[in-house]
């Protein structure tokens, strides 16, 4: 009888490429894997993978039996996270994601108060990737950005807003720029990697030609080199404003609002503990609209 456990040998393979590295994700021997795949095979009556020699390659059959593969482990893990969560005693354990950005510089603060308002055990998952929520890899999540999933129970809380940022000092030596057209004569920090097609980047590149001087794929690494007047930057205003030494220009020519969702698990709306939380933090995000719009000096 073939059953879950036989399918992940498929799946293995067809994301590791070969029985070796297949054998290594599983922490099992090859021939383990190759006899496993051979039952399997036999017991469907499908050809799962052609072989030449040591290279193997998975069929269009294989391929499509890892995608559901690829699903069934997923509700695994989601079991496996679920029932995790009921082993933490009395007081309920509750884990959020959000980003580095919005852990530090905007719930951070409001921990204190949470725990003793709170009942449950609180865990802050940091990530630019947005965590699986409907299949608990989070119970909650606090995202920069449209739900992208309808499933989800979820607020808009409000907006970010986003603003050119420099140092006074860069402002001293380079001037302030009076338009968006003039920063094509200034030092610009640009972003890499995931957070390179974030709204507010995209407006920037728009007036830069996207030609920046300098990058990374870290808004805090950004601000810092802001700070060693390095440059301007595009910055959500909650974590630059933070920093007496950045000031905001040019706010009337480039103000990007990007929305802000508290989200949750809808399975998880009956659970006390979970409920306190969130709706704990879309009453923070409501207190806090002013900061998270942006209150910064502001030049232009």
């Amino acid at each position: 009888m073939v059953c879950w456990d036989d399918y992940r040998f498929v799946l293995a393979v067809t994301r590791e490429g070969s029985l070796s590295a297949a054998a290594r994700s599983l922490s099992v021997s090859q021939p383990t894997v190759a006899r496993r795949l051979e039952q399997l095979e036999a017991d469907l009556r499908v050809k799962l993978l052609t072989r030449n020699g040591s290279q193997v390659e998975v069929t269009e059959a294989g391929r499509e039996i890892s995608r559901f593969a690829e699903r069934i482990e997923q509700e695994a893990e989601a079991i496996t996270r679920c029932i995790d969560r009921r082993r933490t005693g009395d007081r309920p354990h509750v884990s959020v994601s959000t980003t580095r950005g919005l852990a530090m510089h905007w719930l951070l603060p409001h921990l204190a108060r949470l725990r003793s308002a709170s009942f449950a055990r609180l865990s802050i998952q940091v990530s630019l990737d947005f965590a699986d929520i409907g299949h608990y890899q989070a119970d909650l999540a606090v995202r920069m950005s449209s739900p992208g999933d309808e499933n989800l129970l979820g607020r808009r809380v409000g907006d970010v807003h986003c603003g050119l940022y420099a140092s006074d000092t860069y402002l001293e030596r380079h001037g302030t720029p009076e338009t968006l057209a003039a920063l094509v004569d200034h030092g610009i920090i640009g972003s890499e990697g995931k957070i390179a097609d974030l709204p507010q980047v995209k407006a920037l590149n728009e007036w830069t030609r996207g030609d920046p001087t300098m990058g990374s794929d870290c808004v805090a690494v950004q601000i810092e080199m802001a700070r060693h007047h390095l440059g301007v930057g595009v910055f959500p205003c909650f974590m630059a404003d933070a920093f007496p030494d950045l000031k905001r220009i040019l706010r009337k020519a480039l103000d990007v609002p990007v929305e802000l969702w508290v989200l949750m698990n809808p399975d998880l709306k009956a659970n006390r503990g979970v409920r306190e939380v969130y709706d704990f933090l879309i009453e923070a995000a409501k207190a806090d609209a002013p900061m998270l719009t942006g209150r910064g000096d502001a030049t232009g």
